[in-house]
């Protein structure tokens, strides 16, 4: 267990040393630092991270590379519940940079990823989440997502 603490400060202060590199322009201090950083979701949420800073520095397409990267380790994290907020986190940062249909998509996985959470309550607040994000951006809701919907809620317990 201590392991795992030290393992995750660890990623938590290289991400961080990422993003302030990022931020100052000093992209090769930034990708050495999440090159150190083994564990997929710690790098999807860095890489999450650094495009933030990226688009504060007003460095918009940067920021969508950053996202592009860090959405092709989201399907490769292991568990669903942090799978499920790196989508909304996606989606929310794709709109925030313009790229609508790109935040749609990343909204879509994460409706499909939470069909995958066995736990009842982890399952209810990761929906609440993407209501939020679909109310935030507006997102309508497809007869498809409308299915796997219904379905969920036929197989939940009550």
């Amino acid at each position: 267990a201590a392991d795992n603490r030290l393992e995750a400060a660890r990623h938590a202060a290289l991400s961080q040393i990422a993003q302030e590199s990022a931020g100052k322009e000093n992209d090769d201090a930034a990708q050495q630092a999440l090159n150190l950083i083994d564990e997929d979701s710690a790098r999807l949420f860095a890489l999450i991270g650094i495009s933030d800073a990226k688009r504060q520095a007003e460095k918009e397409e940067e920021a969508l590379n950053y996202l592009d990267e860090a959405r092709t380790f989201a399907s490769g994290v292991p568990q669903y519940s942090s799978r499920s907020s790196a989508f909304n986190q996606l989606a929310e940062r794709y709109a925030a940079l313009g790229s609508a249909e790109k935040a749609r998509a990343a909204a879509t996985e994460n409706l499909q990823t939470i069909a995958q959470i066995r736990d009842d309550s982890a399952k209810a607040v990761s929906l609440l989440n993407l209501a939020n994000v679909f109310k935030s951006q507006n997102f309508e809701i497809s007869d498809a997502e409308r299915k796997t919907l219904q379905t969920m809620l036929r197989k939940a317990e009550w």
